[in-house]
């Protein structure tokens, strides 16, 4: 008989691929309508998901991007600090929401407090006080709180601008422009993670 843990890991399983399927779902109804005009019916029929179990995933259209947006950040820029450094976080944040760019553009400019846009600058300011303070063990001053206020709508910013093509960089070239530009007080801060990524999961980014 499968052990508890076995049984949690199937459902942990099944519940990320389905989420997984409705966004991708999402992805490619965004390239034949605007985001605006998707409705759940169409995520739906798209996705192969019933009704009842997409509310039981996901309480509306915005939480579909919302949390494909966490699986990208929670890879990728919100270890910064952590265990990668600023140039790693961003190639594989920016690679992964490459993938559902279609989603992402189509999805961008909603200021409804659930959208998407707002809902990471305040999970990245938290997420940057979080690596500080728990991680790093550094003091907030005034110039570095004013930082972590504002940069978060700057990495929003440009990064949209990349996916929509309206910067004429690759990947690499972004991301290193992007690191250079960070505010040095916050740069240095987290530039020297706390702790060594997995073995090979940087290979393939340099």
């Amino acid at each position: 008989m499968a052990s508890r843990a076995d049984q949690d890991q199937r459902v942990y399983s099944r519940s990320y691929l389905t989420k997984l399927r409705v966004a991708e779902a999402m992805d490619r109804l965004c390239a034949a309508m605007p985001f605006a005009r998707v409705r759940i019916e169409d995520i739906v029929r798209e996705s192969g998901v019933s009704r009842s179990n997409f509310y039981h995933n996901f309480s509306d259209k915005n939480a579909v991007v919302t949390w494909i947006a966490e699986q990208c950040h929670a890879n990728g820029i919100f270890r910064i600090g952590r265990d990668l450094t600023w140039f790693e976080g961003h190639m594989i944040t920016t690679r992964d929401m490459a993938r559902f760019r279609t989603l992402f553009n189509s999805a961008a400019g909603s200021t409804e407090y659930a959208a998407a846009e707002p809902y990471f600058v305040r999970a990245r300011q938290h997420n940057l006080v979080e690596t500080l303070t728990d991680y790093q063990h550094r003091a907030i001053d005034e110039q570095l709180a004013f930082q972590i206020e504002a940069w978060p709508h700057c990495e929003l910013v440009m990064a949209g601008k990349f996916r929509a093509g309206a910067l004429p960089y690759g990947l690499k070239a972004f991301c290193n422009y992007l690191v250079a530009m960070t505010p040095r007080e916050l740069y240095e801060a987290l530039e020297h993670p706390v702790a060594n990524a997995a073995p090979g999961e940087l290979a393939e980014l340099r």
